[in-house]
């Protein structure tokens, strides 16, 4: 279900994050507000891209699917269609390719590549869904990265699909939180069971920081070359902004 911005919502207004500064001092080009561009119910998975949105989800009727969305809210519902019972994870574009981490019917996962024409190009099976958390995928260095809450781990692929390694990490998630790349050999894990923020060195195996500070962290972003956006629902939702370097 979309909800157009000329419509009536305020159910959903009311539910607009604020933004809290973690810094003592705001810096003047951090946000202060966030505006409703557009609102739309049930994604798994999300990706802005030059003027495009790739939203994945999952219909009652046509099963896994990502829609595409332009700039003026225009959508195509069906932009790429999965099987029945796949659920989109997570969604990147590389090198002017589409990249779906798809948890298939059975428990298996896969990673789906396609074209800016929705035509696939290329797949390759990842590992298996955990019970309580789905895999997470980012883009990093011209790398594609996975977290497997199942295996405690994060691998690390080519865009072929060829694996390049696999790091231990004992404390991701069992419960569904956020992954983000900082574009060199670091990524960040929210965890809402732990209540923590963490940047993870991949050539290291070492966490470089962790913050505590936000309860219950979901989704997390990297907002220009400083910072990271951190979303949390406790109490309300609210938009945390820490700095990628020292995690306050």
């Amino acid at each position: 279900m979309d909800v157009d911005s000329d419509r009536e919502f305020s159910h959903v207004m009311s539910e607009l994050p604020s933004v809290t500064t973690s810094t003592v001092e705001l810096h003047a080009n951090l946000p202060t507000s966030v505006n409703l561009v557009r609102v739309r119910f049930w994604p798994q998975a999300i990706c802005h891209h030059q003027a495009y949105t790739y939203v994945g989800s999952q219909d009652a009727i046509r099963g896994g699917v990502v829609c595409l969305i332009d700039e003026e809210g225009g959508k195509d519902k069906a932009f790429i269609q999965l099987d029945v019972n796949d659920v989109v994870c997570s969604i990147v574009v590389v090198n002017e390719e589409i990249y779906l981490l798809v948890c298939k019917n059975g428990g298996k996962t896969e990673i789906y590549v396609y074209d800016f024409l929705g035509v696939h190009g290329r797949q390759w099976k990842v590992g298996v869904c955990g019970n309580s958390a789905y895999p997470r995928m980012v883009a990093s260095q011209n790398q594609i990265l996975v977290v497997d809450p199942n295996e405690k781990r994060i691998s690390r692929y080519t865009t072929t699909g060829e694996i390049i390694d696999q790091i231990p990490c004992g404390f991701v998630s069992d419960i569904n939180g956020g992954l983000a790349g900082v574009g060199d050999s670091t990524v960040i894990l929210s965890m809402q069971d732990s209540n923590a923020v963490i940047r993870f060195n991949l050539d290291t195996g070492l966490a470089m920081w962790t913050s505590n500070s936000i309860d219950k962290p979901q989704g997390v972003v990297r907002y220009r070359d400083s910072y990271l956006m951190v979303i949390n629902q406790s109490p309300g939702i609210r938009i945390w902004i820490l700095d990628v370097n020292t995690g306050r």
